[in-house]
């Protein structure tokens, strides 16, 4: 029996909150293409900093192979349910299954890792293991020429080709 009268108001909040953050999230319409830009063979893994606290709010797309991922990425964290939701490229709900790994809780989703986020949370380096989609993520349009080349190096040492990185223009 639910006896905290509250609960249903902070639950419609929430929700309201979730759609207005939706509809201010630009869709890509990014749907990954059957290419790899990464050697399956190259090691790879996630962050062990990451924080979905920290994490959570708006990130905007500085580079991605072939140039073809652009956008906002917002991400927002239900502590309560431990879910990390997504609007942008795959929309939808995941749980982190492990720091840095983004496990979609619907079938057939793709799985996001956070390869690397500088100690400020303010740039991060994603992907997906197969390779189809990585990209730099901000805190806005400009990232620091410092932070790009840090996770250019971190994407290189995971296999990524970064010949093929391309600075998103805005």
């Amino acid at each position: 029996m639910n006896t905290d009268p509250a609960k249903p108001v902070r639950r419609m909040c929430a929700g309201l909150l979730f759609l207005m953050l939706a509809a201010c999230t630009q869709s890509a319409g990014y749907t990954p293409g059957e290419r790899s830009f990464r050697n399956p063979d190259a090691p790879f893994g996630a962050t062990t900093r990451f924080d979905p606290v920290a994490f959570a709010g708006s990130w905007t797309i500085v580079a991605s192979f072939a140039g073809d991922a652009r956008g906002v990425l917002q991400f927002a964290y239900d502590p309560a349910t431990g879910a990390m939701t997504q609007n942008g490229l795959w929309s939808g709900r995941y749980s982190v299954s492990q720091p840095g790994v983004l496990t979609p809780k619907r079938a057939g989703g793709q799985t996001l890792v956070v390869m690397w986020v500088d100690t400020g949370f303010r740039t991060a380096a994603i992907g997906t293991r197969d390779g189809r989609f990585g990209a730099v993520i901000n805190r806005g349009a400009g990232v620091p020429k410092d932070r790009l080349r840090a996770a250019k190096d971190i994407l290189e040492f995971y296999g990524w080709d970064i010949s093929r990185l391309v600075e998103v223009k805005t």
